[in-house]
């Protein structure tokens, strides 16, 4: 029996070393490759067009400001080119794609599109929102992410290269706001296709899971803004049935989830790193703490625990303790 033991804890030790050894290894000749970032005007994919530069890769930083153009522009070096593009405009991926392949040497291809662009969108209950707040998620998270993966599809397979797309450790315990998670678990299932028909053309596809960052994607003073303009465009027996408390209550939680959001944005950017330079890269990367230890525990219970455990902190709307209801709704307290 102990040798048993001793031999499976041999196996284990020599599988986890393989895997780290394994992953050690990169590809080199970062100068030979070009990469592609959405979303660089702030947070990971600035961050992240920043530290590329500074390992030598070639970055074209795509940006939807000329402010975000600017600062980048001041604080990298001449290999880091920047261009504008709006990720849902099907003219903007056209010219960016026309743009990059007049920079790129021929027969080069592209190494590595990282499209690392998204947004909140709106936040609230199901019944405070419309199918238009469904549309602006789906527009930017997925479509955008699929037309322009689809564009430099040929770039990158001249470039024998990887796809590199962000998702979000809701896409494990979907928890809400809706539009969001709904678009999330769309571009995990569309990376899962993408990665079995890319599999054997010589072209990666990988996913980050991040946990809850603090960054300008959604800072508290917008989460607050948008709770109240979904509560006031909803109907109003929907604002009788929830109640002005539920919304306070709401407003409340947006400061207590921006207390618990970790601002070490390095976390997210090695990933991202890790995933351009391996040479043999994961297939999902399950960034931060919370990602790791809570979310991992949650999404392995069995489903009616989890959701009766997530469900105790959701809060009651108005209507349903008027009625004597016992359903929960509603979003965590």
């Amino acid at each position: 029996m102990i040798l048993w033991v001793v031999l499976s804890a041999c196996i284990v030790m020599v599988t986890m070393f393989t895997k780290w050894l394994i992953g050690k290894q990169t590809v080199g000749n970062y100068g030979d490759r070009y990469v592609l970032i959405t979303g660089c005007n702030s947070g990971f994919g600035n961050l992240l067009a920043k530290r590329l530069d500074s390992l030598g890769f070639n970055v074209f930083a795509a940006c939807h400001s000329d402010n975000g153009v600017d600062e980048l522009n001041a604080a990298t070096s001449k290999r880091l080119v920047t261009l504008k593009l709006e990720i849902a405009d099907e003219s903007s991926i056209r010219s960016a794609v026309e743009f990059v392949k007049s920079r790129i040497p021929d027969g080069t291809g592209l190494w590595a599109l990282i499209n690392n662009a998204g947004t909140a969108a709106s936040l609230g209950p199901v019944d405070w929102l419309e199918r238009q707040d469904y549309a602006s998620a789906l527009d930017v998270n997925l479509l955008g992410l699929v037309d322009i993966t689809r564009s430099f599809l040929p770039l990158l397979r001249e470039g024998q290269g990887r796809v590199v797309n962000m998702s979000s450790i809701l896409t494990k315990v979907g928890m809400g706001p809706s539009p969001y998670v709904v678009s999330k678990y769309a571009v995990e299932g569309f990376s899962d296709c993408l990665r079995l028909e890319l599999f054997r053309q010589g072209v990666s596809v990988i996913v980050l899971q991040p946990g809850f960052y603090r960054t300008n994607f959604l800072p508290v003073e917008t989460m607050v803004v948008k709770y109240k303009q979904s509560f006031r465009h909803a109907h109003q027996d929907v604002q009788t049935f929830y109640g002005e408390e539920y919304l306070e209550k709401a407003l409340k939680h947006c400061h207590d989830i921006d207390s618990m959001t970790s601002s070490d944005l390095s976390q997210v950017t090695r990933a991202y790193v890790h995933a351009v330079t391996a040479r043999f890269p994961r297939a999902r990367y399950i960034v931060g703490r919370d990602a790791n230890i809570m979310f991992r525990v949650l999404w392995i219970l069995p489903l009616w625990m989890k959701d009766r455990l997530l469900a105790l902190h959701y809060i009651k709307p108005e209507g349903t303790q008027k009625n004597g209801q016992s359903a929960n709704g509603g979003i965590p307290s």
